[in-house]
């Protein structure tokens, strides 16, 4: 028996699978943490008066010098004034006597006993100080001291995690397949 020819046929299906995947979720969210800090300066407050009291006294130099107080100086000026009209007085009653007589050259007279000027004195010598006193004004001051206020919050970390996934499904599976064509030759059996 002859063999022809015989033809071998081959045929394949290859593998088919699907993947399902779920990427993994990795989310990170953050809140900073908070510092607050608020600061106040001292403060000192200082009331005072800025220049204190002085005091001088120069009494005892006026007295040394011949120079009275007010009350004593007006006294002695009224006395003197005084005095003085009856002077006046005095002396123009006499005037007016010695017109009346006639005997002397009398305006004349009374003309240079009237310019005579008497000698002032003069005194040379060490006068008295004047008593000086200073009083300082106190110093008052109100300090307040300096104020720190601190406050924080805490920061967050807030974490998402999915696992990721991997599905594997067959949707077509392997298979070889062999058939001759031609010939008389079944191989099949």
């Amino acid at each position: 028996m002859a063999i022809s020819n015989i033809r071998l046929n081959m045929e394949s299906q290859p593998v088919k699978a699907e993947l399902d995947i779920q990427k993994t979720v990795f989310n990170l969210s953050t809140t900073p943490a908070v510092l607050s800090i608020d600061t106040e300066p001292a403060v000192v407050e200082i009331t005072s008066r800025p220049y204190g009291t002085l005091e001088i006294d120069q009494s005892p130099c006026r007295a040394s010098m011949g120079i009275k107080d007010l009350e004593t100086m007006s006294r002695e000026t009224a006395e003197k004034g005084k005095q003085a009209v009856l002077e006046y007085m005095a002396n123009h009653a006499q005037i007016g006597d010695r017109m009346a007589k006639i005997k002397e050259d009398i305006i004349v007279n009374i003309a240079a006993e009237s310019t005579v000027q008497p000698i002032p004195s003069i005194s040379w010598g060490w006068k008295d100080s004047p008593i000086i006193r200073y009083t300082a004004n106190p110093v008052k001051y109100n300090p307040q001291p300096a104020k720190l206020d601190i406050s924080s919050e805490r920061g967050t970390v807030d974490i998402d995690y999915r696992e990721g996934k991997v599905g594997l499904r067959m949707t077509q599976y392997p298979s070889i397949r062999f058939w001759t064509t031609g010939g008389n030759v079944d191989i099949t059996k």
